[in-house]
C-alpha cells in the first residue's frame, strides 16, 4: 500500500491549501435498536441487543437496552431459547422495546456444502532427524492443501474458510521400575506450528477486490470468505498455502500421541448477509476508498446491516470440519 500512502500524503497537502465552509448534516441521530446475531446450524440461537451511538458518547454501559423483549420465529412459528435452528430453516428476529422502538431481521441457514477431498502435499525445508525412528529432532516444512468441494447447482452459496491447529499430545511423563513403584522419566514433550497460512496465494480469496484496488497493491491477507460465482454447480479445489511450518519433539521412548497433530480445515457455507458484512469491513478497513474516506479525500463508506433499522447484522452459517493429519508424514520423517 506504499502508493496508496503517497497518494493520501499528497491530496492531504492539496487539503491544507483548500477552503473550508460550515456544513450541518441536519442527520437524526436517535438511538435505535441495534440487532447482532451469528446463527448457526445446531446450536442455540444468541441475540444480542444494543442501542445506536455516536462516537462522541461516552457511557459504553448505557448502550444496552434493559427493556427489550426478543422473539425468535422459526419458518413462522415462534419457538423458544432451547430451538436448534437446522439448514433451510427461515429465521426472524423481532425485538420490541418501549424506549428505543421495533426491530427486526430474519435469514435462511444455508445448507454445508461438504468437503470431497483432501490432498496435502509437504515440502521440507529443513529435517534434524537422524531417521532411525529416534524421538529427537525437528522438521521445518511448506505445506500445500488441496480442498476440493462440491458445489450445490440450485443456490448462490457463499463460503468462509477457518483453520485450527490440533495439538499433539503426550501419553505420560511417568514410568515403573523392576517392583513397580511409579518413578519419573524424562518429559517427552513436542511442539508443532503449523505455519504462516497465506490467503492472498489462492486467487479465489481475493475476487472481492476491484481494479482499482488491486492496482493500488491490494490483497486478501486475512480476507477467507468467497462466494460460487467462479464455479457455481460445479467443483472447485482450494489450494491452502502454509509457509514455515515446523514440528519438533523430545522424548526416550515412542509415543503415538506425540504425533498426532494437524490442522482441523472448517468450510463454514454462509447467509449472504454475512458475506457483504465481511466485505463491507474488508472495503472500510483496507480498500482505497477506505482509506481515501477515513482521510477526508473521498465519500465514507457506510456500514452494512440487513435489520430494519439499518443497526446490525444478523447472519447464518453451517459448518463442516475436516482434519488433516500430519501423522504419517511425521512418522516417515522420524522413520519409523
Amino acid at each position: 500500500m506504499a502508493i496508496l500512502r503517497y497518494i493520501i500524503s499528497s491530496l492531504l497537502l492539496l487539503s491544507l491549501v483548500s477552503c473550508f465552509e460550515d456544513f450541518d448534516p441536519k442527520i437524526d441521530v436517535s438511538p435505535v435498536l441495534c440487532i447482532n446475531s451469528l446463527i448457526k446450524a445446531g446450536e442455540p440461537v444468541d441475540v444480542k441487543v444494543t442501542r445506536s451511538f455516536l462516537y462522541t458518547d461516552t457511557d459504553y454501559n448505557d448502550r444496552y437496552v434493559t427493556d427489550a423483549v426478543v422473539n425468535i420465529y422459526a419458518d413462522g412459528e415462534r419457538v423458544d431459547a432451547h430451538y436448534l435452528p437446522q439448514e433451510g430453516d427461515l429465521i426472524r428476529i423481532e425485538v420490541e422495546s418501549e424506549k428505543y422502538g421495533s426491530a427486526s431481521a430474519e435469514v435462511k441457514v444455508p445448507h454445508a456444502v461438504p468437503v470431497k477431498s483432501v490432498k496435502l502435499t509437504p515440502s521440507v525445508i529443513n529435517n534434524w532427524f537422524p531417521g532411525d525412528g529416534t524421538m529427537r529432532g525437528g522438521v521445518e516444512y511448506n505445506l500445500d492443501l488441496a480442498v476440493e468441494i462440491d458445489d450445490d447447482p440450485g443456490a448462490d452459496n457463499y463460503f468462509k474458510f477457518d483453520y485450527a491447529a490440533v495439538e499433539p499430545v503426550a501419553d505420560t511423563n511417568y514410568g515403573y521400575d523392576e517392583n513397580g513403584n511409579v518413578i519419573w522419566v524424562e518429559a517427552a514433550n513436542a511442539w508443532y506450528y503449523p505455519g504462516m497460512f497465506n490467503a492472498d496465494r489462492e486467487p479465489i480469496f481475493g475476487e472481492h477486490i476491484g481494479a482499482f484496488d488491486s492496482a493500488m497493491g491490494g490483497d486478501s491477507f486475512g480476507f477467507t470468505f468467497f462466494t460460487d460465482r467462479q464455479f457455481s454447480g460445479r467443483s472447485y479445489t482450494l489450494h491452502l498455502i502454509y509457509t514455515g511450518a515446523s514440528y519438533s519433539v523430545s522424548s526416550r521412548e515412542w509415543q503415538d500421541g506425540l504425533i498426532d497433530c494437524g490442522l482441523n480445515i472448517t468450510l463454514s457455507t454462509i447467509s449472504r448477509s454475512f458475506y457483504d458484512w465481511a466485505n463491507y469491513r474488508w472495503q472500510a478497513e483496507s480498500g482505497v476508498i477506505g482509506g481515501l474516506g477515513e482521510a477526508g479525500l473521498a465519500d465514507q463508506i457506510w456500514g452494512y446491516s440487513n435489520v430494519t433499522t439499518n443497526a446490525g447484522v444478523v447472519a447464518a452459517q453451517s459448518s463442516v470440519t475436516y482434519t488433516v493429519s500430519l501423522r504419517d508424514f511425521l512418522a516417515g520423517i522420524i522413520g519409523q
